[in-house]
């Protein structure tokens, strides 16, 4: 059911995007986390993640009623703080008792060397972090914000911005990827970025996308993850090659035709 709620990821001449979703533990199939790229006028791109706590049919209906709003307000042209502001007062007049968190950023257009400008509000969501082939990883933590949903805690949320450069990656994920019961939250989150320094220039988001996962499966996970990696391509960024498995089936492919050639 997530996974079916979950966006097709759209095919940007300027960006390189990967995307990936696991459930929690056998008894918690159903969850609230989300993620969702969009093209938008201007040549501008919307990124956003995002976690409806809980573990349900509720959950999962929430969440994405929350992603669908999301895009109507970015399509209206709202910055990301006011998008986020108004998702909040969505949330509270639903009259549910369900917090969200919603990370949402948009990138501007290319400013004619490559270089592309992205705005961001965060509301109690994990930082998204930036892999810079020449100044390594930083967090996308400027600006934060209450969780969405909280009654009482209305706010008027503030944003920043950041400049990426051609051939930079930006990953953006949910809790479940650094949260491991009964173990320190900071060592995973610098567990993560030490992952990200070694991998993120030579990987593809593909690749990159599916080394973050595999940590998962090696210790107790009780939430569900969602990832989500972005790579700005630039035309003097050299092409990275295609993950093994998407080249074996391409082989594979080849010779069926083949064989289908032989036995005409």
């Amino acid at each position: 059911l997530p996974r079916s709620l979950l966006p097709e990821l759209p095919d940007l001449a300027t960006l390189d995007v990967a995307a990936r979703y696991r459930p929690g533990s056998a008894d918690q199939q159903i969850g609230g986390d989300w993620y969702d790229v969009f093209a938008l006028d201007g040549d501008r791109i919307g990124f956003a993640v995002g976690d409806v706590l809980g573990h349900d049919i509720e959950a999962a209906a929430l969440m994405s009623r929350i992603q669908a709003a999301l895009r109507a307000y970015a399509f209206v042209g709202h910055p990301p703080a006011a998008v986020l502001d108004h998702l909040d007062r969505l949330l509270i007049s639903l009259d549910t008792e369900r917090l969200v968190t919603v990370f949402f950023g948009i990138l501007g257009p290319d400013d004619g060397t490559g270089r592309r400008e992205l705005t961001f509000a965060n509301a109690g969501h994990p930082a998204p972090m930036v892999h810079d082939r020449t100044t390594g990883v930083c967090d996308l933590d400027a600006v934060t914000s209450l969780l969405l949903g909280v009654v009482g805690g209305e706010v008027s949320r503030t944003q920043s911005s950041v400049v990426l450069t051609p051939g930079a990656t930006l990953v953006l994920y949910t809790d479940g990827l650094v949260e491991v019961p009964g173990e320190s939250l900071t060592d995973h989150v610098e567990r993560l970025k030490q992952t990200l320094t070694a991998n993120a220039g030579r990987c593809s988001p593909e690749q990159l996308c599916d080394l973050l996962l595999e940590a998962t499966t090696k210790r107790p996970r009780r939430d569900d993850v969602a990832v989500l990696a972005a790579r700005l391509v630039s035309s003097d960024v050299p092409a990275t090659p295609l993950p093994r498995r998407v080249r074996l089936i391409a082989l594979r492919r080849e010779l069926e035709v083949v064989r289908m050639d032989a036995f005409f």
